[in-house]
């Protein structure tokens, strides 16, 4: 997808320019309100899951003077998050001009704080240009989108997408991350075709191209107007869903808002209810051990110094927290666990870590911090399981040392550690798809979080929600020192 001509939408009236929130602003001053920018509408793709497949309309844009005059208004009420309501942003001739204007309220006004954008999938260098601007200003939260939905041919086939080349989606993760940039990729659980097999393979082979710290996994949804929502594509596909509430990430669990309901697919013809649910955990598990760095430096290590694919790593270790031998992190196990079916059953858990504040979180969200609050004793928990797959006991113990060093933490400014191997120069290379063989020698590594914060309430904020974790997890600064 290039880039296209531009159709502009009707002058509609802007909410926010014709001073319809002016008083909730005024009301609520105690309240940090997120808000939706639109700079266009429709997208051009097919897709059985979305609303805007069976239309296959133009992407039509808002004039810029509107959009830029409604981002002046955002700064100017200090709206603290963005979030972007555009199919494709990048596809549009404006969208850098838009971007710039959004960097430009960040340093006028200090706000919006972060925007989340679905940016488009093709443009790539137009985008990147974005995202770049974005990182130098810290307002994006996720970075370029390189999703996938699925990466099963009969899944593809089924809702009527189709991926990007693999060997090609590798170099683009290549290309963002040794440029220090974010990019994320995006999974729907419950399309129809996949199975859990499927399912897991997918998100292994994700890591395997390089995909190490954002992927978000989406229950699929069956939207009314979408060809996948539809009663004869649904019987096809033995389609059941849960009607179930939605649940608001990152708002206080007391907040007063209005319930809605969705129908989550829960099963297929391929993928039985119980197999959605232990994908849905497989999932979340993934989600906080590797993508938020708990244990992707094991993992990576194992996967490509003792060949232990990492779809095995990660099943290996539910079946070792499933033992009961790991008790900790068993009990906020089998509290995710307990949700998904109580999901299946149509109604959601709302995850609160106690350390963190009053504010609901993702699953994996919650492990990771339940879990980073006590590292210590999640490291000791987990040793026994590493040993099955790390079989070097030396090796292991300094990959401990290092793993815990680089995870960010609240007031820890500095972390270091003393090894045998060059570490850092490994995982770098791995990240790049650029492997080469752990260096030996004695190495003095010190890792410094350029942007420490203080307390949980502002770790949670500031790197679980507002920077999505990934690679800023991990302290940022990193100086080797080879010893004598």
């Amino acid at each position: 997808m290039g880039e296209i001509k531009s159709v502009c939408l009707p002058d509609y009236v802007s909410p926010y320019l014709n001073g319809m929130f002016d008083e909730v602003l005024k009301k609520y001053p105690h309240i940090e309100f997120n808000t939706i920018l639109e700079t266009s509408r429709g997208c051009p793709n097919s897709c059985a899951y979305c609303d805007w497949g069976p239309l296959k309309e133009k992407t039509r844009f808002f004039p810029l003077e509107k959009v830029l005059a409604e981002i002046d208004w955002i700064g100017r009420n200090q709206i603290r998050f963005v979030w972007g309501a555009d199919a494709n942003f990048g596809i549009g001739k404006n969208d850098l001009e838009i971007a710039d204007a959004l960097v430009a309220a960040k340093e006028k006004y200090s706000y919006p704080e972060r925007v989340r954008i679905n940016y488009s999938k093709g443009n790539s260098e137009r985008v990147r240009e974005i995202v770049r601007r974005f990182n130098r200003k810290g307002i994006d939260r996720e970075g370029a989108t390189l999703s996938l939905q699925s990466l099963s041919p009969v899944v593809l086939k089924n809702i009527g997408r189709k991926n990007m080349n693999l060997d090609h989606l590798s170099k683009h993760f290549s290309v963002y991350h040794e440029e220090g940039l974010q990019v994320y990729s995006e999974l729907i659980l419950g399309l129809p075709g996949e199975t859990y097999d499927s399912f897991a393979d997918g998100i292994c082979k994700l890591f395997e191209i390089g995909q190490h710290f954002i992927f978000e996994v989406y229950h699929c949804i069956a939207l009314p107007n979408s060809t996948l929502g539809q009663k004869d594509y649904m019987q096809k596909h033995g389609i059941k869903t849960s009607n179930s509430e939605i649940v608001r990430f990152h708002c206080t669990a007391d907040a007063y808002y209005i319930p809605e309901k969705i129908n989550i697919i829960t099963e297929t013809s391929t993928m039985p209810c119980p197999e959605w649910q232990k994908s849905s955990l497989f999932a979340a598990l993934t989600q906080a051990m590797h993508a938020c760095g708990l244990l992707r430096c094991f993992s990576i290590y194992a996967f490509y110094e003792f060949n232990v694919d990492y779809r095995r790593f990660y099943e290996g270790l539910m079946d070792y927290i499933e033992s009961g031998a790991a008790p900790y992190t068993n009990s906020l196990y089998q509290h995710v666990k307990a949700s998904f079916a109580e999901l299946a059953n149509g109604n959601h858990t709302r995850f609160i870590a106690q350390h963190v504040g009053n504010l609901v979180w993702d699953h994996y969200e919650y492990m990771f911090l339940c879990i980073s609050a006590n590292i210590d004793k999640f490291l000791d928990e987990m040793m026994p399981y590493l040993r099955t797959v790390i079989e070097d006991e030396n090796v292991l113990s300094q990959l401990a040392a290092y793993q815990k060093a680089v995870l960010r933490r609240p007031d820890e400014a500095t972390a270091e550690c003393e090894t045998e191997y060059n570490f850092h120069k490994y995982f770098r290379n791995v990240y790049i798809n650029k492997y080469s063989a752990p260096e030996k020698g004695r190495f003095r590594t010190v890792f410094t979080d350029s942007s420490p914060v203080s307390g949980w309430e502002n770790f949670g904020k500031f790197v679980v929600w507002y920077d999505k974790m990934g690679s800023k997890s991990y302290k940022d600064t990193v100086d080797v020192e080879e010893l004598q």
